[in-house]
């Protein structure tokens, strides 16, 4: 093996243990935990929805957090999911991170489903990867947005989220309708 690929491997290496970190700080604030969480609860958290689900839900019960904690100890991963990538579980912790300050709380009916609208006649939109982040957001129904990656339905119920693109008819807008941040 050459030095530069060795260096991109390490490179990759150190690109996942930072978003790993990243994600491990938001989910434990998201989850009004003082300290970290142990590495394997991260890992688990980023690949499994129902696991997540159960430390979001949880996160007010210590008996059902301590225990979730404990469930993700000594064990692997699921066989069926594979590593996330760096740059989804980053995006994915900062989204995490702006919802929770925010205090979990969504847009209404119809301001969610304005947004869809605009997000299903977009030009960007694309088919889920299959990517495990994706499928905890719950992209297989909806699609994914091209220029953020974010899962369109999931998204659009944030009020702590926003479209990256342009209005055509409003450079001051996004195509949601809404000022650009």
């Amino acid at each position: 093996m050459n030095v530069a690929s060795e260096g991109g491997q390490n490179d990759g290496a150190a690109a996942r243990e930072e978003a790993l970190g990243a994600f491990s700080h938001r989910l434990a604030e998201a989850l009004g935990l003082p300290a970290g969480l142990p590495r394997e609860t991260v890992e688990r958290a980023a690949v499994d929805p129902l696991y997540l689900h159960g430390l979001i839900t949880g996160r007010d019960i210590p008996d059902a957090m301590s225990g979730l904690i404990a469930q993700s100890r000594g064990t692997s991963l699921p066989k069926w999911a594979p590593r996330p990538t760096p740059v989804l579980v980053a995006k994915a912790a900062q989204a995490l991170a702006r919802w929770a300050a925010a205090g979990f709380r969504e847009v209404s009916p119809a301001t969610a489903e304005a947004r869809r609208r605009a997000c299903r006649s977009c030009p960007e939109l694309r088919a889920p990867s299959g990517h495990p982040i994706h499928r905890l957001a719950g992209a297989a129904g909806s699609g994914v947005c091209g220029l953020c990656s974010c899962a369109i339905e999931k998204k659009a119920m944030l009020p702590t989220e926003s479209c990256p693109l342009q209005s055509a008819d409003d450079p001051a807008l996004n195509r949601w309708g809404e000022p650009l941040d």
